[in-house]
């Protein structure tokens, strides 16, 4: 009694409780008969230990506690709580060595796991999508790397620093000047912006009306073809903007590895995941409405990535070549209504995880193991095409400025100190040199008219289909000319093709002609070589019907006559000729068409000597 005493009295406390309990169990278990006496203390002590456990189990979430609490006192028997939840209870309470958290950090950890995992389907994207850009710069950098190599002095750097510090004072000008240029740009924007606004209103209707029965069709009905529609008038969008941009100049050599890669791989991606919503709605497309619509959005889905693609290979490598262009700049309206359709669909997809939940179409057909690792997949990439897309758009818009800033590379009067230099690739010459070249020239000249050559000139530049006629891949060494007539000019490369239109115009058959003078090369100059991008050149040419070999031998003797009486004692002569090239790749069995670009590429090397 003294125990079962000491054990009310510590229950009534709450504290020792396993302790008490093993002590009362044992006198129970070794009285032989449970008298009437000791059977109406057992219910008092049962009733107390369940008082002090439901208090124990709003802190304690265990399961034995909890069912030892919920327990009504007329349900105990003497065995039954000795041999069954006693123990039990016992061992959870010994589990958790008798302390209690609070419940403050409960609430916490809580909180946080809530709104990790209500935030994870918005947040998982981002990491396929960090991962897809870091590969694909760095499988540009190792595209690139030892790619024509070249020696860089000095002065290239210094150059190099002038031009990107002009370039930087002239994009600080202009975006000094606060304005932002909307000009033919206003009605795309209010197109696209009531576009985005519908849309939203749309996708917003859908989440709050898909759990009401009887509105869930009209919710589907309302995000599937808000979704239809806006691919649709992004598809008739882009036929426009195709027809506007084809006066504009197309240049094949300006690409963005990247831009391209990044829109490719992300475009396979949003097209697997059309697919496979076309694959689910069309096996059920004619059981109930929104299988249909699941169909139908898949296949806009792919005609319209299809046209997107291509249009963005096209709009980024066109310029504007008129004023005309500069002043209406066409295209312009439907880039900025691509722009906002894009970043429109990129919030669709962002909430597409949460539709295929409110709308089961393709988890009821692939299982939900399928189809979340379809998802998984292919929706991270599908959210970053639409995004990067819009930003691709927006590059293009400003494509035209940055082409002006290139060429505007000496900035505003007043906006920096000037630094006064000649220009990468060119010298100037004191009096001193050009008494020397004025000799050296003379003497050249006599030699040339020795032999009754006739001197004639040619403009500086040229109409560009005319110097791009003859050189191949060497008609990106030439400049090119911005002329406000409409003209597409540009300097000369040589004096050999000039000649060539001017014996054409002229209806010459018969002629020895020399012709010095200035020639420019958008060539990597090298001052230790004496390689400049602008220089002189000395032609001599017989134009007209001859002996095979006497013109030839004619050449050869100038040649020989220039450099003695220039004072060269010891020299030699070394002769290549195109036709001997031709002959060597003709008889190893190279294409003709290759024959050209071979030979640009022998002649970056020593010349065949006969």
């Amino acid at each position: 009694m003294h125990n079962l005493r000491n054990a009310n009295t510590v229950l009534g406390n709450h504290v020792a409780v396993p302790d008490v309990i093993t002590t009362t169990a044992a006198a129970i278990t070794t009285a032989p008969v449970i008298t009437s006496t000791l059977r109406t203390v057992v219910q008092t002590t049962a009733s107390t230990a369940t008082t002090t456990l439901r208090s124990l189990a709003t802190t304690l979430p265990t399961t034995t506690i909890v069912r030892l609490a919920e327990e009504p006192v007329n349900a105990f028997n003497g065995s039954e709580f000795i041999d069954d939840i006693i123990p039990q209870a016992l061992k959870a309470l010994n589990t958790t060595n008798g302390t209690v958290e609070s419940p403050l950090s409960c609430g916490r950890v809580n909180i946080m796991g809530t709104i990790v995992q209500e935030s994870a389907p918005y947040l998982f994207p981002f990491i396929i999508e960090y991962s897809l850009i870091g590969a694909a710069v760095i499988y540009v950098m190792w595209k690139h790397i030892g790619r024509n190599p070249r020696y860089v002095t000095q002065e290239d750097l210094e150059h190099r620093l002038e031009v990107m510090l002009s370039r930087r004072a002239v994009a600080l000008a202009h975006a000094q000047q606060g304005r932002v240029d909307c000009v033919g740009a206003s009605k795309g924007l209010f197109f696209g912006l009531l576009l985005l606004v519908g849309s939203l209103i749309c996708l917003i209707l859908f989440f709050v009306l898909i759990h009401h029965p009887n509105f869930k069709l009209l919710a589907i009905y309302l995000a599937d073809v808000s979704h239809c529609v806006l691919m649709v008038l992004s598809i008739i969008a882009i036929i426009i903007g195709f027809i506007r941009v084809q006066s504009l100049k197309f240049k094949s050599e300006e690409q963005s590895d990247l831009n391209d890669i990044l829109l490719r791989v992300s475009a396979f991606g949003l097209f697997i995941y059309a697919v496979f919503s076309v694959i689910a709605g069309h096996l059920n497309a004619f059981t109930n409405e929104s299988n249909l619509l699941v169909m139908i959005t898949g296949i806009l889905s792919v005609v319209q990535v299809i046209l997107q693609l291509l249009f963005i290979a096209d709009v980024s490598r066109r310029r504007v070549h008129l004023p005309e262009h500069d002043r209406s700049k066409p295209g312009r309206q439907v880039v900025t209504f691509l722009l906002i359709c894009n970043v429109t669909m990129w919030i669709i997809y962002t909430f597409e995880m949460q539709k295929v939940k409110a709308n089961p179409v393709q988890l009821k057909f692939y299982g939900f193991l399928a189809w979340a690792i379809v998802q998984r997949f292919t929706l991270p990439l599908c959210i970053f095409h639409r995004f990067h897309s819009a930003i691709a758009e927006e590059v293009s818009k400003l494509l035209e400025l940055k082409a002006k800033l290139n060429e505007d590379e000496t900035p505003p009067v007043g906006s920096q100190k000037f630094i006064l230099k000649t220009p990468k690739g060119t010298r100037d010459f004191s009096p001193e040199q050009m008494a020397v070249r004025s000799s050296v020239l003379n003497k050249i000249i006599s030699v040339f008219k020795k032999h009754g050559a006739e001197t004639i000139d040619t403009p500086i530049f040229e109409l560009k289909e005319v110097l791009t006629g003859k050189y191949g891949e060497d008609s990106k060494l030439i400049y090119d000319l911005k002329d406000q007539g409409g003209e597409i000019l540009s300097l000369r490369y040589d004096l050999t093709v000039p000649f060539a239109r001017y014996l054409a115009m002229n209806k010459i058959t018969n002629i020895k002609r020399y012709h010095i003078a200035k020639v420019y090369r958008r060539d990597n100059p090298s001052i230790a070589r004496g390689r400049y991008r602008e220089f002189y050149q000395c032609d001599f040419d017989i134009a007209g019907a001859y002996d095979p070999m006497i013109p030839d031998a004619e050449c050869i003797k100038i040649v020989y006559e220039i450099l003695e009486i220039l004072g060269l004692d010891q020299f030699v002569i070394k002769l290549n000729h195109r036709l001997l090239l031709d002959g060597l790749f003709e008889a190893c069995g190279v294409p003709k068409d290759k024959f050209r670009s071979i030979c640009s590429a022998v002649d970056k090397l020593d010349k065949v000597c006969i």
